[in-house]
């Protein structure tokens, strides 16, 4: 908290309000405060990690770091030592200025104040991989890494965001910088953020652009520098103690950092959650056998969804749907615990190697036709549906501005091929306000580390060509020439060998894509999986209605007296979930938004406890 009008012991009070909302009793932290005049921090830091504060007495700085710094390559640190991160960070900054934050090569939040100036410094990481949250509120600036914090510090009950609830229900995530609550917003990645009594400013340090080489390069001179960044990545996430493990499924991404973090003889195991069955972990078992490391297989017991809706929604914050692929580890915490302290992810291997460069985004003819194609793909739920639960008058008014705001956030992008745009907005508003949100649900109780946005992996992505991204080229031939040994297992996208030629890789994935459009609109029309037996580590549609919490988790929302009627639709709501249930229609990702705005709603907003309820305890044991 900061704020230049307010006592020490007010501070302090609200601070320690902050701190309390964000314990965990079944985990150890360790608290690290720092205070100044009109400012107070509070660092809840797992286990027995190093110190996050660092001070200069003599200047009257001081400095807190959340998070981690994997390198600080080029930094002028004097005699510091590099096992002091904190302090390495404080140096930097009194020998460089705020340009230091440069030169750190890892995913954190910066604090900086200066007493006698009274002045905060505030600075994200390249890519927000950690987000961290700000409310203005008076002559007070709070800020946390997670939403909860801000909420009970407010003086005032936070209000609906229109735009965020919109975007919630129909694309399932958010974008810039937007929360579902008022006045509650996320700093953009790569920025530094300086405040006084005089006001706020920020800029950006660091933004995303794609930038071919002035030297032509071959693909195949390409794929190895590729290759050899990956390993100089794979030798930072798997630094420092703990037991790392990396989360293993049959697609690309973590089927890169498996093999590449697999030559440094620091994987415990590799973890793979579902249907032993399914593709992705039948490829999962012998990519690990592959590698040397030990495989886990652990399967979702009958139910689980409606055991861990509560305790993930109060990890996510309702920012994201409870029951999306990514934040299902939670189920199975306790059993990681026993064998692992740092998880390693595949995030962002797709995003930044072309995955999601699909032909009509590459054929658009314009910037606008281009918006449009992407605002269409990323609408999950369609406007007839979504006419449906939302009150009548709520949707008319708030339905254009959504479609207006979700456009404006490509107004930064500064790329002319479109190509380009799409990938960059992709890994600074899908990616940063989807996946990157997995790690906060398990943040809380280990390490969590993805190679691929290690500073250098990513520099040298940034080189690749449009051609060599679409269709992931240029990654496909790095997995080939780099991993021969494990060129032979399929890729569970599309169940046939990893092809490094454009043509034979065209074939399968056009081929692929084909069943599944055909399937998915089968499956529309009867209700139906649009999955084959064995295709998907799991039944999503099913596993909802074998778990009856979930549907009754959205009808207590719809009959309490806090209900919102003058945003959502209660005869609607209790009509698409009676559909789903009785196995009229497939409404499945409406239904896990509903739950998880339900249950947000009840947990932040109505109830807004001041410590985590116990229905929120992690569960000790979900899996089978």
């Amino acid at each position: 908290m900061y704020d230049r009008r307010a006592d020490a012991a007010h501070i302090d009070r609200v601070v320690r309000q902050m701190q309390r909302v964000l314990d965990v009793p079944s985990v150890t932290y360790t608290v690290q405060r720092a205070a100044g005049t009109g400012i107070g921090c509070v660092n809840v830091v797992r286990g027995t990690a190093g110190a996050s504060v660092a001070r200069d007495f003599q200047r009257g700085v001081w400095l807190m770091l959340d998070g981690e710094i994997y390198s600080a390559d080029g930094l002028r640190t004097g005699d510091v030592a590099e096992g002091d991160p904190a302090a390495v960070c404080l140096a930097g900054y009194l020998n460089e200025g705020e340009a230091f934050v440069r030169h750190l090569n890892g995913q954190f939040n910066l604090i900086v104040y200066h007493e006698v100036e009274g002045t905060l410094l505030i600075a994200t990481d390249r890519y927000g991989y950690r987000p961290l949250f700000l409310a203005q509120e008076g002559s007070r600036l709070l800020f946390a890494t997670e939403m909860k914090a801000i909420i009970v510090a407010l003086e005032a009950v936070p209000r609906p965001d229109e735009i965020g609830v919109l975007w919630l229900a129909g694309a399932g995530r958010l974008f810039g910088d937007r929360t579902w609550l008022e006045p509650i917003r996320v700093v953009d990645p790569g920025t530094i953020m300086t405040v006084s009594e005089r006001g706020a400013s920020r800029r950006r340090y660091f933004q995303l652009r794609f930038s071919a080489p002035a030297r032509a390069t071959s693909l195949d001179d390409f794929a190895d520098g590729f290759a050899a960044a990956l390993d100089r990545a794979a030798t930072r996430m798997t630094q420092g103690p703990g037991r790392v493990g990396v989360t293993l499924s049959g697609g690309l991404d973590s089927r890169a950092a498996l093999l590449a973090l697999s030559r440094h003889d620091r994987l415990t195991a590799a973890c793979t959650f579902g249907d032993p069955s399914s593709r992705d972990a039948r490829y999962a078992q012998q990519l690990a056998s592959i590698a040397g490391v030990p495989h886990v297989q652990w399967r979702y017991a009958p139910g689980y969804l409606g055991r861990v809706l509560v305790p993930i929604v109060w990890r996510t914050e309702g920012l994201v749907p409870f029951a999306w692929t990514q934040y299902t580890s939670l189920n199975f915490h306790a059993e990681i615990e026993a064998r692992l302290d740092v998880l390693v992810y595949g995030h962002c291997g797709d995003a930044l190697t072309g995955a999601h460069l699909r032909p009509d985004l590459i054929l658009a003819r314009s910037r606008r036709q281009l918006i449009d194609r992407i605002v269409g793909h990323h609408q999950q739920s369609p406007a007839a549906m979504l006419e449906r639960v939302f009150n009548p008058r709520f949707y008319r008014h708030a339905a254009p501005a959504a479609l207006d705001a979700l456009r404006a956030t490509f107004s930064d992008i500064d790329q002319e091929t479109l190509g380009d745009v799409a990938d960059v907005w992709d890994m600074e508003h899908q990616q940063r306000r989807g996946p990157f949100h997995s790690s906060t649900l398990d943040r809380y109780r280990f390490e969590v580390r993805t190679v691929f946005l290690d500073n250098d992996l990513v520099d040298h992505l940034l080189q690749a060509p449009l051609r060599w991204r679409f269709q992931q080229l240029a990654y496909k031939r790095m997995i080939v020439t780099a991993f021969p040994a494990a060129v032979h297992v399929p890729w569970a996208y599309t169940d046939r060998r990893i092809r490094p030629d454009m043509i034979s890789d065209l074939a399968d994935v056009g081929w692929n894509f084909v069943r599944k459009r055909l399937r998915r609109g089968w499956a529309r029309v009867t209700a139906t999986s649009a999955a084959l037996p064995g295709e998907s580590f799991r039944e999503l549609a099913a596993d909802l209605r074998a778990a009856p919490d979930v549907a009754q988790a959205i009808r207590d929302f719809v009959t309490c007296p806090c209900f919102p009627d003058d945003i959502f639709d209660r005869d609607g709501i209790a009509d698409i979930v009676q559909r789903h249930w009785e196995r009229r229609e497939n409404h499945a990702h409406l239904v896990i938004m509903l739950a998880t705005f339900a249950t947000a709603w009840r947990l932040l907003l109505a109830e807004r406890p001041a410590t985590m309820p116990a229905e929120a305890q992690p569960p000790t044991n979900t899996g089978a």
